[in-house]
């Protein structure tokens, strides 16, 4: 299927005649009038498609230039690591100064060690795993998955990781996964070590309980009512008349989708249908009330309902000019679809 919907976009590329400069120069220019943060990950998003080359690192460095403006620490460190991520290939050492700026964990309730994020990134595109996790937990990053792997490969000899761990171990401001880690590695080790693995076991008494697990829902959610109605009106067999007439009742229950990815393709679907039909009011309300649902996407937070749309309007053909709407991050991300299949080409 991805192939198919990539052959589409292709061929309408190819007749725009838009080239890879081209495109960026587009892209960067519309993606500057995003929300700050939808902005970065737009040009994280364009450079992750890019070859190793000066472009991919101009929007890597962009990105990471932008950020010292956020003042939310969580997203802030959380582009950082993935930008280190990104430059790791063409820059180590850049990429590990990017990850010193992110401080260690600072709270419990952070949902990540960004610090340790970061780091797991420079090991898993390392040659020398065991020296680049040490490095890590020595500069203070605790949450490194490949510290458990390497001490299981060899657990005789993990005593010197599992210190480091120890001594990086974010106690009071340990998360749920940070003690998970320290837990396994200490069993690891215990039949090697067994007054090691006791030390351990004594520090994760000064870590917070960890909270039982959310019960799982035991019947799943209802179908939506504009799902439903689109479900009865998605019949190519109903008399033209028909058909319209079930499609308005399903663009009038689409305001209350609680799915809002899907509430945007439903209603950039009836808009295209009703403009198709020449049902000039009738698209008009449906382009207004996609207007409307577009409005609410105003941070990065919905950028993959945003890039959910985009597959649905190639995957349709729908064309996007005859949307009449106009909004930054839908179309900086119709931009950067048109970037990953010009490359892919």
């Amino acid at each position: 299927m991805r192939r198919r919907i990539l052959a589409a976009m292709w061929l309408a590329l190819a007749a725009r005649g838009a080239g890879v400069d081209e495109l960026l120069e587009r892209l960067e220019r519309t993606s500057r009038t995003q929300a700050p943060l939808a902005h970065i990950d737009t040009l994280l998003s364009a450079a992750e498609v890019l070859p190793l080359d000066e472009p991919r690192r101009r929007l890597i460095g962009l990105a990471v230039s932008l950020l010292g403006a956020i003042r939310e620490e969580e997203p802030r460190y959380f582009y950082l690591a993935a930008a280190a991520h990104l430059l790791t290939r063409q820059d180590r050492a850049e990429a590990e100064q990017i990850c010193l700026r992110i401080p260690v964990r600072q709270s419990a309730r952070w949902r990540a060690d960004y610090r340790g994020r970061c780091w797991q990134f420079l090991v898993a595109q390392s040659n020398q795993k065991r020296a680049t996790v040490m490095k890590g937990l020595q500069m203070g990053a605790f949450q490194i998955p490949e510290a458990l792997v390497l001490m299981e490969a060899d657990p005789a000899n993990g005593a010197d990781i599992l210190q480091l761990l120890m001594t990086s171990f974010p106690r009071r401001n340990a998360a749920p996964e940070d003690v998970m880690l320290l837990d396994k590695t200490a069993r690891v080790m215990a039949p090697f070590n067994l007054g090691l693995a006791r030390e351990a076991a004594l520090l994760l008494r000064q870590a917070p309980p960890v909270p039982e697990p959310a019960a799982e829902p035991e019947e799943p959610p209802a179908v939506d009512r504009a799902e439903g109605l689109f479900r009865a009106a998605d019949d190519f067999g109903l008399p033209p008349g028909e058909r319209s007439t079930r499609l308005l009742k399903v663009l009038n229950a689409t305001p209350g989708m609680a799915n809002y990815a899907r509430r945007l393709q439903l209603q950039t679907y009836l808009t295209a249908w009703f403009t198709a039909e020449g049902a000039t009011g009738t698209a008009t309300k449906a382009a207004e009330l996609l207007d409307a649902s577009l409005r609410l996407c105003k941070d990065e937070t919905c950028l993959a309902s945003i890039d959910e749309l985009v597959e649905f309007i190639v995957k349709n053909r729908i064309d996007p000019e005859n949307l009449r709407v106009r909004h930054a991050s839908l179309a900086a991300r119709l931009l950067l679809w048109e970037l990953r299949i010009l490359l892919e080409r």
